[in-house]
């Protein structure tokens, strides 16, 4: 087995561990598992391996044994992006209750559903850019400019989980009922300590704080 293929393998069975250790737990804090909620873990498992791919950089910069899991990012991230694409598909096929396009063009939801699709396109072009065949046929400067727009759309994926869960995630913390978080809180808070890494690693090259 050559070694794409071998990154390509573990990569995509770590990312079912995630979709299931996500199925699980979903399935409990809900007490029931139908295509909706099938929605919501295909979404907050995408958060996730997307969370990860981007914040490998910054984890191994702080903890140099994770070195070489560095190979996995591309892996990662477009798991993590065919679970979006998951994620979209099933929403169209809710009809009952996202009525498409009218229920995403609505005074409450239309934020939402732009931040979403916003942070779907820079992924879909990361997608894209990131196949060899594409790779070879651009300036190396402007294909590491693209795959920093990662970021940019893990911040925006964020937003729209923030817009779309904020009420319930008060809810919860107001209350602690049930006694574990939402499942979309998890994931929401693995992406904010990925930004938070990348913005301490970029204050430590440029020298304005320590490493360590």
């Amino acid at each position: 087995m050559n070694l794409e293929k071998r990154l390509w393998l573990e990569s995509l069975l770590f990312s079912f561990v995630i979709l299931l250790l996500f199925t699980l737990y979903t399935f409990a804090f809900y007490q029931k598992g139908d295509l909706y909620i099938f929605n919501k873990i295909f979404a907050n498992a995408s958060v996730v391996l997307i969370s990860l791919s981007m914040g490998l950089a910054s984890y191994s910069y702080f903890f140099p044994k994770l070195l070489h899991y560095l190979e996995f990012r591309k892996y990662l991230g477009l798991t993590g992006f065919y679970f979006v694409l998951a994620h979209a598909a099933i929403i169209l096929l809710l009809q009952n209750r996202f009525p498409f396009p009218v229920y995403f063009f609505q005074q409450e939801t239309i934020a939402a559903f732009l931040f979403a699709l916003a942070s779907s396109l820079v992924l879909l072009v990361m997608a894209v850019v990131s196949h060899s065949f594409i790779r070879k046929r651009m300036k190396p400067r402007i294909w590491r400019r693209i795959l920093r727009l990662g970021h940019l759309a893990l911040v925006l994926g964020l937003i729209h989980f923030g817009i779309k869960s904020s009420v319930f995630w008060i809810d919860w913390l107001t209350y602690f009922f049930p006694i574990f978080p939402p499942p979309s809180l998890i994931a929401f808070l693995v992406g904010v300590a990925t930004i938070a890494l990348r913005i301490l690693m970029e204050l430590s090259q440029r020298g304005i704080i320590g490493k360590k």
